[in-house]
């Protein structure tokens, strides 16, 4: 363990409590004492763009948490104020997938620009990621043409599709209370991108949450064609970027599904 989370708050002169300990791998550790999220890491200035994120989202009206305490210094840590919930699910009624939708909106309706174009952003990723597929799980090199063919294919809607989004907007991070989203949390990914995206990373685990945020959300006829093309592409994207992460740094026990998901995926011609 990096630091013992609760000295971390004591430090600030805040309260302490009862601590659970939800992350702590090397270099890493999260935890929640008493009312509080604590985010430490053994890097200089890590929560540097989550606090930007949290100052702008929260300036333009949406439910994020409060900061309460940080440092910059290694090794550098966050304290926030504590959102209590569960996570985005089938389980709550429709009303609360819809208002993921709603929140998603607000937050693409804030402009913000790339200096690289999405369309090369996704070229790039799609390359490592294919890279790393075929080492690992020797997949047929005819299929990693087939996905580098559909990124090709949809490089003309991704470009210039540049707006503010989450990046890493999972069920997990919009917290759900008494049947209404409490608080987007973890949004140190916060970025320029593409809307499809945050949508996509949405239905990663459960696709079937995605109708229902797209009804909150409200496409126009344009953009439900574009999501239409592009979210399929981003969901198996996305796939594998998860499947990579558990093999690298998580749980590689859940890899093989991952990529069983990947393998079921079928191809837009």
């Amino acid at each position: 363990m990096l630091v013992a989370p609760d000295a971390v708050v004591a430090g600030h002169g805040l309260p302490t409590g009862p601590v659970t300990i939800h992350v702590d791998r090397p270099g890493r550790l999260v935890a929640r004492v008493g009312g509080f999220a604590v985010k430490v890491d053994e890097r200089p200035d890590a929560f540097v763009r989550e606090r930007a994120a949290i100052a702008r989202l929260g300036a333009a009206g949406l439910p994020v948490s409060e900061v309460h305490a940080s440092r910059d210094d290694a090794p550098s840590h966050l304290v926030l104020r504590w959102i209590e919930g569960e996570p985005l699910s089938m389980a709550g009624p429709p009303s609360v997938r819809r208002e993921a939708g709603r929140l998603l909106r607000r937050v693409h309706a804030e402009p913000e620009s790339r200096p690289d174009t999405i369309g090369e952003w996704m070229t790039d990723w799609t390359t490592w990621i294919l890279a790393w597929l075929a080492d690992f799980a020797g997949v047929p090199a005819q299929r990693c043409d087939e996905i580098r063919a559909w990124c090709r294919r949809l490089q003309p809607l991704m470009t210039g599709r540049g707006t503010l989004t989450l990046l890493d907007g999972r069920p997990d991070h919009f917290v759900v209370r008494d049947g209404r989203i409490a608080g987007l949390i973890d949004l140190e990914d916060v970025s320029a991108g593409d809307p499809a995206m945050d949508l996509a990373v949405l239905a990663v685990a459960d696709e079937d949450l995605l109708p229902e945020v797209l009804e909150g959300y409200a496409p126009t006829r344009a953009e439900a064609a574009a999501f239409d093309e592009l979210i399929p592409f981003y969901v198996l994207l996305r796939r594998l970027a998860a499947a990579n992460w558990e093999h690298q740094h998580g749980n590689p026990a859940r890899t093989p599904r991952l990529l069983e998901q990947v393998a079921r995926t079928r191809i837009s011609p």
